[in-house]
């Protein structure tokens, strides 16, 4: 099947839910804030928020940033997200969700609408089935015009229009999204760069995995009570001398 209708297919059959086993690395170039790459892992189910309100998740996390590592849960109900590291919880708070909700619906990512020219790569088996890769180049222009109404909340100048490619394996049978892969370099804008400790630029590298497919997931908030604001967490981490925005 030609690459550029095996996307269109996959993207007829979104995926609503999902257990998720996800990595990604970010390296910024020139930074004297981060100067070594960030990484993040991140397990658990997933259920899409159908594009008006935020996904829900459940995720175990695990986060290192200049060789300081933490684990803990990142959890969405779609109207709050909670974080629970140092055996501490910490929320976003509904009402600053609330805000992103309506936005969101309110606005369109067409992921497929952001990759442009595919080749296929064959077939591969992915947590026992059997899938075809696509491999497509991103639209960064797409991508940053796709992005442009979140510029503020991202603290933003400019969106950058990242160069890159996006790797898709799709079920033979469902038609389904089983594994992505996300390779891109970025510029970052000279205004925006005193935020960034001076960086130039850098590079985002994702990968993730899907498995139970549109199968039901359980989300559960952290117990417990007493959600100190995330804020906190922030102020925190900048004591230690972590990167935080």
């Amino acid at each position: 099947m030609k690459p550029q209708v095996l996307l269109d297919s996959a993207a007829a059959h979104p995926v609503r839910s999902a257990d998720v086993r996800g990595q990604a690395r970010l390296t910024l170039n020139g930074s004297s804030v981060l100067a070594q790459p960030l990484t993040l892992r991140v397990e658990g189910p997933y259920v899409s928020g159908g594009g008006v309100r935020i996904p829900s998740f459940d995720w175990k996390f695990g986060v290192k940033v200049l060789g300081f590592g933490v684990g803990g849960k990142l959890v969405s109900n779609g109207q709050n997200v909670f974080l629970s590291p140092f055996g501490d919880n910490y929320e976003f708070g509904e009402p600053a969700i609330a805000a992103v909700n309506r936005q969101l619906s309110g606005s369109s990512l067409p992921a497929r609408e952001l990759l442009r020219a595919a080749k296929n790569e064959g077939n591969e088996e992915v947590d026992g089935t059997d899938t075809q890769q696509v491999n497509a180049r991103l639209d960064g222009k797409a991508v940053a015009a796709a992005f442009e109404p979140w510029r503020e909340q991202l603290g933003l100048s400019h969106v950058p229009a990242p160069v890159g490619r996006i790797g898709v394996w799709i079920g033979l049978e469902d038609r389904t999204v089983h594994k992505l892969t996300l390779d891109a370099d970025f510029e970052i804008a000279s205004a925006d760069r005193p935020r960034f400790g001076g960086a130039s630029g850098g590079n985002l590298r994702v990968e993730a995995e899907l498995d139970e497919i549109n199968e039901p997931q359980t989300i559960q908030v952290p117990g417990g009570g007493g959600y100190k604001p995330v804020g906190d967490l922030l102020l925190t981490l900048q004591d230690l001398g972590a990167f935080a925005p």
